[in-house]
């Protein structure tokens, strides 16, 4: 998925001139943890601290017309303002732009909201009735409306539409609240992303967790099996990320305990 900008409305945000316009809208890809910088990775690149051949960016960013690489077909803004602020700007324009919807199951649970994500059938909504009936909230089923709530937070609530119902395979939409009265929740920020796949293959012994980059945040995620207990897991997952800060601190603690015992 990409989010299309306007050239004109980026140089405006950024208070820059465009110093190239092969084009008139940007397309920058929605599974990025920051949108400026100068790395590959970045789809508006800084032009003085590019490395060399890295893939083109969605734009230049530069100080002046003589830092731009040559003419790759690339949109160029050229503006004087420091990184931290261009940083701050593109954030504070982009997330007036944000999406307003992405697949998912949103639920409420350890004071935020964890999004579960994966392919249609790994059994997302079943996983929300398994959380629901362990006296968690349901905040949407099937699609998600996303807003910056922060300029590193997102948080999610229901499309009105389908607020307070669960797509169940089998048994289709059923109303929450019809079966548990207390089972659905407004809006929620992102504590979670949980990637939820139907295969059998074994998690490590690390654990799935890593970070994923969604709309300009970086987020912990963790990859779960749907063949395990995934509500079971997902709730001690998410109070591992309130409890200690951080994922993977369990496995530090492990190893700091069998180290003090070998010493």
């Amino acid at each position: 998925m990409t989010l299309p900008v306007g050239l004109d409305e980026l140089a405006h945000a950024l208070g820059a001139e465009l110093a190239r316009r092969p084009r008139e809208r940007l397309a920058l890809p929605l599974d990025c943890p920051e949108w400026l910088g100068a790395t590959a990775s970045h789809p508006l690149r800084l032009a003085a601290d590019n490395a060399p051949g890295t893939p083109p960016p969605a734009a230049w960013i530069a100080t002046s017309p003589r830092s731009l690489p040559a003419d790759d077909g690339v949109p160029a803004l050229i503006t004087q303002h420091p990184i931290s602020d261009l940083r701050f700007r593109v954030n504070h324009f982009l997330d007036r732009h944000l999406p307003r919807l992405i697949p998912g199951t949103l639920m409420a649970l350890a004071g935020g909201g964890v999004l579960i994500q994966g392919p249609a059938g790994c059994g997302k909504s079943r996983t929300a009735v398994e959380l629901i009936d362990r006296g968690h909230r349901l905040v949407a089923d099937d699609a998600v409306t996303l807003h910056a709530s922060s300029q590193r937070g997102l948080a999610g609530h229901a499309p009105r539409a389908s607020a307070g119902f669960l797509q169940l395979r089998g048994l289709g939409p059923i109303a929450v609240r019809d079966h548990y009265p207390d089972g659905v929740s407004g809006a929620r920020e992102l504590l979670l992303v949980v990637g939820l796949n139907s295969s059998n293959q074994g998690e490590p012994l690390r654990g799935g967790w890593s970070s994923i980059g969604l709309m300009g945040r970086r987020l912990p995620h963790i990859a779960l099996h749907a063949t395990a207990p995934p509500a079971l897991l997902i709730e001690l997952a998410a109070r591992e990320i309130t409890r200690n800060g951080a994922p993977l601190t369990g496995v530090q603690r492990l190893s700091d305990q069998q180290g003090s015992i070998r010493a």
